[in-house]
């Protein structure tokens, strides 16, 4: 390395260097002289043979045999372990070397998944889809990757240029730059060479966001301030590129450009985050980042984090005090604990901590004000409680009003708005719309509000999609499209024809799939570009024809544009790839029922049952389509099981209680909507039910009850 002898330095410490390589004595960390690690079901061993680590487990037919570790992956906390188990599948081994000292608990094995009871054939096997480096891993360890997944062998023949993170993975192909570099000119002060103008000197792109950038402090608020506004996101979105929970679109990626040309984000989903946001699911740092008033004041990754070393610019706090003036922020006034204890450092408050794949601790980017009151009102985790854990969630929040005068508000003021729409609690619709509209509010949160408009058939739902179709953040366009996919028609052609043109991949994909039955109402403008949109869509699915959802994705795609023959293999296809895949077979069930083959529709959900026993969906409709059938008792057993198996879904409880009361059983009906009721006190739906069985069965006042609750839910609206 002739040039940036630091830099490369600087990286080749760094765990980007490491993220993978070849297995070796310099870079397998884990014991492999004789040790074995059991999870109470199977015992792994771990060996060396022939200059080669060997492990010796349960394969994907379930029984034990030795496979050679092909590569590391990772280095701190934990190490995994890579297996190419056949047919350029590699896989990623769920027991993992803890890389700590001792002193910390480090230095053994340990299971990715304790307590769990992991059966070859499921999903999160060490053999199964979820665990392959192919499509899970590979695109952030390595460097410039192609997947080459073949769906007619099937087989992987992915590729790298370079095994690990290298230069090229954040700032493009690097041949045009030596070229650039070598051109004889002679280099100035700066390290550019012949006084040259600042351009991208031969790189796919320039991080120059923080050129010349300082943060004065400002007085009256003891805060720094950008002295010039950040007018791109190439660093942030370059670094999401990998640390962003997103589905990957293609190969390609460009650093700099919007994730959206190659990925498509997650937003702020159930499951994956808190509703206030907090990191619930390894969501990374990406969308925390993003609802931070830190990056609205524009503040980049590199403000923080040296690019190459990947540490920190001043050790703990003292990173936060370059912005936040020590006098008034590291004070006693400020923090409100004694000094020395963990409350007086600013990651423990504002980056609450959480621990994922058993040992990796990682700080939430967000940088929010505690505010343990949310605790009480909606159960999300409070950094009060993370060290006083033997105090309640109400104890901290008193301590917080007590210090402050009063809740503390914060920058992030969406919980309510969010929590209240998982549940579809009345008013929500009105809140959602007013979380969509309010630009004092992150995109990422706006954009999930958008996104759960698609629940609502009401005028006020599409205004607030409609509102943000052509924003400038491609998150809310996205979003906005997928909300209106189901309005009517002629307003969808109207509103959607426009996106198919989009600058970003992740939206025209979004758009052509919303059009995808209505291509012959297009304009003639809009056919070209829904043809290549179409294409582009079927490509992404194609892209990652080695996943069950991709062909169950395309299998809808065909339903919808009337490909019966289309549709059938892509379904079979799916079933194919993963048999317990649930979303195939209930999808090939809606199929042939919409098709006219009822009888078909049950055979599929029976094989699906057959496949996962344990599925509430899967009875759901089997119960439905049983109904549909006249076989009565048989409908009302699924009904029962899938209302036993799927105890918090409100509807599912619903519609077996209004099974059970119109095939002869009302006194069972009625018993079965008290039971929802009591676990769902707001649903709309059971109320009415119950209030009009309640009067049929001569209860009047119950009956009067029940439409009380009705009229006080119904005027705070949907």
């Amino acid at each position: 390395m002739s040039c940036h002898q630091e830099v490369y330095a600087a990286w080749a410490s760094s765990q980007h260097a490491s993220a993978m390589q070849h297995a070796a004595d310099s870079t397998v960390l884990g014991n492999f002289e004789n040790a074995s690690f059991s999870d109470g079901r199977v015992t792994t061993r771990f060996s060396r043979r022939d200059g080669k680590f060997i492990v010796n487990t349960e394969g994907p037919d379930g029984t034990l045999r030795d496979y050679a570790i092909e590569y590391t992956f990772g280095l701190f906390p934990l190490q995994q372990y890579l297996i190419d188990i056949n047919n350029g599948r590699i896989q990623s081994l769920t027991v993992a070397w803890d890389s700590r000292p001792e002193a910390d608990g480090g230095q053994r094995w340990f299971s990715l998944y304790p307590g769990e009871r992991i059966l070859p054939g499921e999903s999160i096997h060490w053999t199964g889809r979820d665990q392959n480096w192919n499509f899970m891993c590979a695109e952030c360890h390595s460097t410039n990757v192609k997947k080459n997944f073949d769906p007619t062998q099937p087989r992987f023949t992915t590729s790298w240029t370079d095994i690990s993170v290298n230069c090229e993975a954040c700032h493009g192909a690097g041949s045009a730059h030596v070229a650039w570099a070598g051109d004889g000119k002679r280099e100035t002060g700066d390290g550019r060479r012949g006084g040259a103008k600042r351009g991208a000197m031969g790189l796919v792109v320039e991080f120059d966001e923080r050129d010349g950038v300082t943060w004065p402090i400002d007085p009256a608020t003891g805060v720094g301030v950008r002295s010039s506004p950040r007018r791109t996101d190439k660093e942030i979105e370059t670094c999401g590129l990998c640390h962003a929970r997103r589905a990957q679109l293609k190969d390609g990626y460009v650093p700099g450009q919007s994730l959206g040309t190659a990925e498509q984000v997650a937003l702020l989903e159930p499951g994956l985050f808190w509703p206030d946001g907090q990191m619930r699911d390894e969501v990374y740092n990406y969308a925390p980042f993003l609802q931070s008033k830190m990056y609205r004041q524009g503040v980049t990754c590199s403000d923080c984090h040296d690019p190459h070393t990947q540490k920190l610019l001043a050790p703990g706090a003292q990173v936060c005090l370059t912005c936040h003036a020590k006098e008034k922020y590291a004070a006693p006034s400020h923090d409100h604990h004694p000094a020395g204890t963990a409350g007086v450092d600013c990651v423990s408050c504002h980056m609450p901590q959480a621990t994922y794949m058993v040992i990796d601790q990682r700080h939430d980017h967000s940088f929010r004000v505690p505010r343990p009151e949310q605790t009480v009102q909606f159960g999300v985790p409070n950094t009060c409680n993370q060290c006083h854990r033997e105090q309640s969630a109400q104890w901290a929040a008193d301590q917080v009003a007590t210090w402050y005068g009063h809740a503390p508000e914060g920058y992030q003021r969406y919980a309510e708005t969010l929590n209240n729409s998982e549940r579809r609690l009345p008013g929500s619709l009105a809140r959602l719309t007013g979380l969509a509209g309010d630009t004092l509010q992150p995109a990422i949160a706006r954009a999930t509000a958008v996104s759960r408009l698609a629940g609502y058939d009401a005028p006020s739902a599409v205004s607030a999609a409609e509102a943000v179709l052509a924003d400038r953040n491609p998150l809310l366009r996205a979003a906005a499209v997928a909300a209106l996919e189901g309005i009517e028609p002629a307003d969808r052609v109207r509103l959607l024809a426009p996106r198919l043109a989009d600058s970003i991949l992740a939206v025209r994909i979004e758009a052509a799939r919303a059009l995808a039955s209505l291509e012959q109402q297009l304009p003639d403008s809009a056919k070209a570009p829904f043809g290549k949109a179409l294409q582009e869509y079927i490509d992404t699915q194609m892209f990652s024809a080695d996943r069950p959802e991709s062909w169950t994705n395309l299998a809808t795609l065909y339903a919808l544009r009337g490909d019966r023959t289309g549709a059938l293999h892509a379904f079979g296809q799916a079933i194919a790839l993963d048999s317990s895949f649930v979303p195939a077979w209930v999808n090939l069930a809606d199929f042939l029922r919409a098709t006219g083959d009822e009888t078909g529709a049950g055979a599929a959900l029976r094989e699906g049952i057959r496949k996962s026993p344990d599925n509430p969906s899967l009875h759901y409709a089997l119960g439905l389509t049983l109904i549909r059938q006249r076989q009565l008792p048989a409908a009302l057993a699924e009904l029962k099981t899938a209302a036993r198996m799927a105890p918090d879904d409100a509807h599912v409880g619903y519609v077996y209680g209004v099974a059970l009361h119109d095939t002869g059983n009302p006194q069972e009906g009625i018993r079965q909507l008290e039971a929802v009721l009591t676990r769902h006190p707001d649903d709309p739906q059971v109320l009415q039910a119950l209030a009009s069985y309640a009067r049929e069965a001569g209860d009047v006042q119950g009956s009067m009850a029940y439409s009380a609750r009705l009229q006080e839910l119904s005027a705070k609206g949907p």
